[in-house]
This record gives structure tokens, sequence and C-alpha cells, in this order.
């Protein structure tokens, strides 16, 4: 079972690629962390983001870092096991998603 699914409160997040594309996300606000970046992934497809920029499918070889604001991931990802919703700051959700590739 989806953690997120079933969820009616959604929340949009706003997530810079690795080439510094920015594509908005809305996800159900109970999603786990991992199942984001599956989301991000996916959504990152529907709009024809060229295949090089995330180099891989597997949700497993991507992290997600809150944008720090000089426009750069934090040094840090945020715990794949918590809900998205304890990552907002000021009711926006930004983020950067960054291949680890393991």
């Amino acid at each position: 079972r989806i953690h997120g699914i079933g969820s009616t409160d959604k929340i949009l997040l706003q997530v810079y690629l690795p080439n510094k594309t920015l594509i908005d996300v809305w996800v159900p606000d109970t999603s786990l962390v991992s199942e984001v970046i599956g989301m991000v992934l996916r959504q990152a497809e529907k709009e024809n983001i060229p295949a090089g920029v995330l180099k891989s499918k597997k949700s497993d070889y991507f992290e997600l870092r809150m944008h720090d604001e000089d426009g750069e991931p934090e040094d840090f990802h945020v715990d794949r096991n918590q809900p998205i919703k304890h990552f907002g700051e000021d009711g926006e959700y930004v983020f950067c998603v960054c291949y680890t590739g393991t």
C-alpha cells in the first residue's frame, strides 16, 4: 500500500531537477519522502524532461534536499521515511532532487 493514497489533502511541491529545471508536483500530504521522489520522477517523465537529466528512473538512486536560498541544495537530505509535510518552510515546499547513484 502506498502511504499517501487515500489522502484528500494535497500539497504543492516545487522541485528543482539536477539541471535546475523547476517542476511542480501535487502530492498527498501524508506521502513519505521516498514516495514523493518516485512521484517527482514520474512527473518529470510526463513533462518530457530529457532522460539524461535524471540519469535513472529508480527512485532509490535519488534523495530529496531542501532548496537553499542561494539556489543550491542543502548539504543534507531529508529522511526518506518521514511524511513530506514535515519539511515545508512557512507553508512552502521547495526541494531539489539529487542523483546519488546508490
